[in-house]
């Protein structure tokens, strides 16, 4: 009853200030009293702001600027993330393989094809890194193919997560590669719907 009650006037603060309706949903899926109630309570919210946010057209720019934005924060993200990988397209062998080191590998002696191999992953990983940086460009352009990568991210996460502990790796970099993807990949789907020509529709 007071999470209920702290909500209303939080939604009444937040309308005669003009804030964005979204805070509100945070505050209601981090705070609701179980599903059913949490539920509800959206529901009441949505139905009262959407009058406000439909008489103030410039709010309802705002909010889809803002998701759009964090669209292309996550796309960017993604985009370094597997870029990143550009260098091992040019550095050296013994330059390569002392980075490797450096995040937990074993010395590797020298071979031909693992040379091959590795400038061949590197370059795979480059190109990919290339096409989230044109969705971070030009998200509403390419609006539907944002999803598949959203997922990509998410399914590369699951194949390091599954063989990371398999292999009892230890935290670093295993952890942080694996919370990338998952981070990444998940910030991407839910804000991918923003950059679809009628995103304006999915803010009310």
């Amino acid at each position: 009853m007071v999470r209920a009650s702290a909500t209303i006037c939080l939604f009444w603060l937040c309308r005669s200030l003009g804030a964005l309706h979204f805070v509100l949903d945070a505050w209601l899926r981090s705070f609701g009293d179980g599903w059913f109630p949490a539920r509800i309570l959206r529901w009441r919210v949505r139905v009262a702001v959407s009058p406000f946010v439909s008489a103030y057209p410039c709010v309802t720019a705002a909010v889809i600027y803002m998701q759009l934005r964090l669209l292309r924060l996550f796309l960017g993200f993604a985009a370094f993330a597997w870029g990143v990988s550009v260098f091992g397209v040019f550095l050296s062998w013994p330059a390569a393989s002392q980075a490797l080191e450096g995040l937990g590998a074993r010395p590797i002696a020298y071979d031909r094809m693992l040379d091959y191999w590795l400038r061949m992953a590197a370059g795979a990983f480059t190109l990919v890194g290339c096409w989230y940086l044109v969705l971070m460009i030009w998200p509403r352009k390419f609006h539907a193919a944002i999803p598949c990568f959203g997922g990509l991210m998410l399914a590369e996460g699951v194949i390091l997560f599954v063989h990371g502990v398999r292999l009892s790796l230890p935290p670093f970099p295993f952890y942080g590669d694996t919370a990338a993807c998952f981070v990444g990949g998940g910030g991407i789907l839910y804000f991918s719907r923003y950059a679809k020509p009628n995103g304006r529709e999915n803010v009310r």
